[in-house]
Order: C-alpha cells, then sequence, then structure tokens
C-alpha cells in the first residue's frame, strides 16, 4: 500500500496531462492509419479507466476525501 500511495503521490497534478498526451499520440496514428478504429477504442478505454480509476484513488488516499 505504501508503493501505491507513494506513486499516487508522485503523480499528483500530473495524471490528465500524461492521458492527455497518451490520447493525442492515439489520435494521430488513427489518423496516419497505423491503428485502427477498434484498437483507438481499446486503447482510450483502458487509458480513461487507468487514469480514472488513479484520480479516484488520489483523492480517496491522499487527500482523504
Amino acid at each position: 500500500m505504501k508503493i501505491i500511495n507513494s506513486l499516487l503521490h508522485f503523480l499528483r497534478g500530473k495524471k490528465g496531462s500524461i492521458a492527455s498526451i497518451i490520447g493525442l499520440v492515439v489520435a494521430y496514428l488513427a489518423v496516419k492509419d497505423i491503428l485502427g478504429q477498434p484498437e483507438v477504442i481499446l486503447i482510450m478505454g483502458i487509458s480513461t479507466i487507468l487514469f480514472g480509476t488513479a484520480s479516484y484513488m488520489t483523492k480517496q488516499l491522499v487527500y482523504k476525501k
């Protein structure tokens, strides 16, 4: 639990930027026809779940709200 807490503390304020960069790269790869629609949906879904969960856990563990 200490590792997760340390990681969430480190990522505080950075999760939105990281998720945005991932989204931009995925969109670029889709426009260049490197990724197809199913892959874009999968990657963005996983990214949303991971970063959404990390944001929720940051609020619960780091900010204790």
